[in-house]
């Protein structure tokens, strides 16, 4: 996984299972805990403001991981406008299958 992380909002190159993997739980924690201070009585404008920020923030961290790991399978990133048809069990099976072993158009192989 290496630079993982670093490459957050990179839709270019490959992504390994284990680097989806932790842009995924990555993005559900963060929306999951930035979700709780909306469950506190009264409206409060910047604790909204500040959950669709760290909404998107995360959800942007996961496109782009999604994104490199279609790569990473061989095949093209518009695949995952498919995700409102073929549902999200359909998704993850995709996601976390293994990827090809040799060079493809996208780069090299990303270490396991």
């Amino acid at each position: 996984m290496g630079g993982g992380l670093l490459k957050y909002a990179a839709f270019t190159g490959r992504a390994s299972r284990r680097e989806f993997g932790v842009a995924f739980a990555v993005s559900v924690v963060l929306t999951l805990t930035s979700l709780l201070p909306e469950l506190a009585p009264g409206p409060n404008i910047w604790i909204t403001a500040v959950y669709w920020l760290v909404y998107i923030g995360s959800n942007w961290i996961l496109l782009a991981a999604a994104v490199r790991r279609q790569h990473d399978l061989g095949k093209s990133a518009w695949l995952i406008l498919l995700s409102p048809i073929v549902g999200f069990v359909f998704l993850i099976w995709w996601f976390f299958r293994p990827g090809m072993a040799s060079a493809n158009r996208f780069g090299v192989p990303p270490a396991a």
